[in-house]
């Protein structure tokens, strides 16, 4: 019942009239009781069964067992119902079909050529379209073998490769997909289903002919992308000319794929370019909407864009962007977002004692929190207060251990990169500080591996840092 607002319960209502034709009065008036969330137990009891005494545990008794589970019933078809009322294609799919089994043939023919029609017409030519046309084929086929034998065997053969379309795009999509949501971690699950995705796919569409579908043609270089053997250039081109020919949501999957890419890539390759390249992409995607989720800036693209003009030395740009777009995040994260992201800015401005403002307090958030105490370390650092920078570091380490929503990598991450933080702080031979360097170049960090290599120049180069006294 918690599913139905106020709005919806008098739909239901309706319905319910209808459908029990004036028998089961009790179940109307059990789903009308329902409604009201001031009634209590002993009320629903005593209006549903006046001549029956209250039992010890009423909900529990078979006579409202029977009566709640013919109610429970009914809500879920209603919710089946108007669930297929509000999607349009498998409504046509349905009277297709009906008219099919009704042998109507004049009635079909103009029904199909429609529907036809408006799948023709619309920009996108992915998965969804590919399995939308191929069920109406299939379809079609039905009608052409009763009214229309010769039709039927010259076309026929047209459903397999409309089905095997289908397929290959499915597979593109749901893959890339996989690879997205669990690329989050490298642990051993995402290399192994990754590796073996990319190799078979790659393996698979480098022997078909992709040039001639512009949606195979994004997923390929995607691929190749992935797989370290595409080109950034050209797929942005790709992607700017042919998005338009995905489907709303799948619109946002690949370009978020096609971003995580260029995000983990800068890891290692911080040319301006390829920041420059990012910056570009995403404000592109705030044009096009694509950082959008049903009509909200997701908070992941809204942090992405003010690093982003950091990483590009764009600060009044990320200033601008941090003001304008804080209003269209969710109202719940809203403040600790922007909270986390103002002191993010303020830090690469090098105005501490402000950054501490917005750093400095509990955020609910688990990603934020960790974060921003990663933050408050290296604002602990560049001060020189080496007794807070140690307890932040100790704060940080017993947080992760506390913490139930942490991954185990990235609790493994944490207790690595505390021992790189302990060796900064402790090294000045210019051997170990080398070695450090090294080891901090190969690895992709969770602190800015920039602001790490920086820092061990400093000392390297005796430059003099409040931590070197």
């Amino acid at each position: 019942m918690r599913l139905f607002d106020k709005r919806e319960q008098s739909k239901v209502s309706y319905w319910l009239k209808g459908e029990l034709r004036g028998h089961h009065g009790a179940t109307y008036q059990l789903f009308e009781l329902m409604c009201d969330p001031e009634v209590s137990i002993e009320q629903i009891w005593a209006s549903l069964y006046p001549h029956k005494a209250l039992p010890e545990r009423p909900f529990y008794d078979s006579s409202f067992r029977r009566l709640e589970h013919s109610l429970s019933g009914l809500l879920e078809t209603w919710l089946a119902i108007d669930s297929f009322r509000q999607e349009g294609k498998e409504m046509d799919h349905h009277l297709l079909r009906a008219l099919n089994r009704r042998n109507a043939k004049e009635l079909f023919s103009a029904k199909y050529k429609k529907v036809r029609r408006r799948l023709e017409e619309q920009p996108a030519r992915d998965s969804s379209y590919h399995r939308e046309l191929y069920r109406l084929t299939e379809e079609h086929l039905i009608y052409l073998m009763k009214f229309d034998k010769l039709r039927y065997r010259s076309t026929s053969s047209g459903l397999l490769e409309k089905w095997e379309q289908t397929v290959v795009h499915e597979r593109l999509r749901h893959g890339l997909t996989a690879i997205n949501s669990l690329s989050t971690f490298h642990d051993a699950t995402y290399e192994g289903c990754a590796s073996k995705y990319l190799a078979n796919t790659q393996k698979w569409l480098d022997i078909k002919r992709v040039d001639n579908d512009p949606v195979l043609k994004i997923y390929y270089h995607l691929i190749l992308l992935i797989s370290g053997r595409g080109d950034v250039w050209l797929m942005e081109k790709e992607l700017k000319e042919n998005l338009h020919l995905f489907s709303a949501i799948d619109q946002i999957n690949v370009y978020t794929t096609f971003l995580n890419y260029c995000f983990r890539r800068s890891v290692t390759d911080s040319s301006p370019e390829l920041l420059q390249k990012i910056l570009t992409l995403l404000e592109w995607g705030l044009e096009k909407r694509l950082i959008y989720l049903r009509g909200t800036l997701r908070e992941t693209m809204y942090r992405s864009l003010i690093m982003s003009c950091i990483f590009s030395h764009q600060l009044e740009l990320g200033e601008y962007y941090l003001e304008k777009l804080k209003e269209d995040l969710l109202p719940e994260i809203r403040d600790e977002v922007y909270s986390y992201t103002k002191g993010r800015l303020l830090v690469a401005k090098g105005e501490y004692h402000e950054a501490t403002k917005y750093l400095y307090k509990k955020f609910r958030l688990p990603r934020l929190e960790f974060r921003a105490r990663k933050l408050m370390i290296q604002i602990k650092y560049e001060r020189g207060e080496r007794v807070e920078l140690e307890n932040e570091i100790r704060a940080l380490l017993l947080y992760s251990e506390r913490s139930k929503t942490l991954h185990r990598v990235l609790r493994n991450q944490i207790k690595k990169e505390y021992k790189l933080l302990d060796r900064l702080i402790q090294s000045f031979r210019k051997d170990d500080l080398l070695r450090l360097r090294e080891e901090v170049s190969e690895l992709n960090t969770l602190f800015d591996r920039n602001w790490l290599l920086e820092k061990i120049d400093e000392k390297l180069n005796c430059v003099h840092t409040p931590l070197l006294d």
